[in-house]
């Protein structure tokens, strides 16, 4: 079930998300080790951060906990501040959080997606490169996954 979810995501963003033209952006349910950048993955994370009440829910109870992260190349840093905040706009062509409010239910897979009040970006953040050779910048998004209630 949680793979499924982790696919119906990736998939829901990729084919929401537009890149600039000579981009291709890198979208995977789950982190993986070598990849090229612009990306973004996802995992499950620690739950604190959610308050009671989310998505119209009481509390946490059978949501799951997402992190969804992007990376950006860093070589050229005013392009990677761009990248990185189109990535975290409300909406735009990049937008992940439009991507996803494009069909909160993921197609059917799940009851429901949410996130907390306010800017839900845990801010810039550097990220190591797999081949070492600078950082890339990035930012994290946690959501809460609500699955569908099985019958």
């Amino acid at each position: 079930m949680l793979l499924e979810i982790f696919q119906a995501l990736a998939e829901q963003i990729a084919d929401n998300i537009t890149m600039p033209e000579g981009q291709e952006l890198h979208v995977e349910p789950v982190p993986f080790p070598i990849a090229e950048s612009p990306n973004i993955n996802m995992l499950i994370t620690d739950p604190t951060g959610f308050e009671d009440g989310l998505a119209g829910f009481a509390d946490l109870y059978g949501g799951v906990p997402v992190a969804i992260t992007f990376r950006v190349p860093s070589v050229d840093l005013m392009t990677a501040i761009e990248m990185a905040l189109a990535f975290m706009d409300a909406d735009g062509d990049m937008s992940i959080l439009a991507a996803i409010d494009a069909d909160r239910t993921l197609g059917g897979v799940v009851d429901s997606i949410g996130w907390g009040d306010g800017f839900p970006w845990t801010g810039f953040q550097d990220f190591p490169s797999v081949n070492d050779d600078g950082i890339l910048l990035g930012s994290r998004l946690n959501i809460l996954v609500v699955p569908k209630a099985s019958t």
